[in-house]
């Protein structure tokens, strides 16, 4: 939803044509380098206090994006900082996810699996309907924040993955 959004809401915001593009370029180069990055983080932090600070960190930048729309220059950084971000989000609960819910609740991956594909799906169209019903693409990043935060409320409940890696598995 951020990664989708972001170009419009710097058009919005007063973008010229080419740094309008910007946006999205910088949201998903910086989710791509963090995901690089999150090897060497998780050899000194443990992956759930990654995962929550992650999670919280995209909150912050998400809602920041709605409340920094006094030009496009602020919107680009803050969509650079939610790439940021959220890049350990998905690489750690497809990894999580299998290790620890699968040994008791096996039943239960595929559904997981496909709430994540389905909330990929779902939620860009989901701002888009809230950014009609408000007139407002701002008001509608909401929905993304409203997400981040059902995941961060789920961690206590569903993770258990308290490692530190030291080493990466071939």
């Amino acid at each position: 939803s951020i990664g989708g959004w972001v170009a419009e809401l710097a058009r919005r915001a007063g973008a010229t044509n080419d740094a309008w593009t910007l946006a999205p370029a910088a949201f998903w180069t910086l989710q791509t380098g963090g995901r690089l990055l999150v090897p060497l983080l998780l050899r000194t932090a443990p992956e759930r206090g990654v995962l929550v600070g992650s999670l919280v960190a995209a909150g912050a930048v998400t809602t920041a994006l709605v409340t920094l729309l006094d030009g496009p220059a602020a919107i680009i950084a803050a969509a650079a900082l939610a790439g940021l971000a959220v890049a350990p989000i998905f690489p750690l609960l497809w990894a999580g996810i299998p290790r620890d819910v699968a040994p008791s609740r096996p039943a239960v991956l595929g559904p997981l699996f496909a709430a994540g594909g389905a909330g990929g799906a779902l939620l860009p169209w989901l701002v888009g309907i809230a950014s009609d019903a408000t007139a407002s693409l701002a008001l509608a990043m909401l929905v993304p924040c409203a997400a981040i935060a059902v995941m961060l409320a789920l961690v206590p409940v569903a993770w258990r993955g308290d490692r530190v890696t030291t080493s990466v598995a071939p």
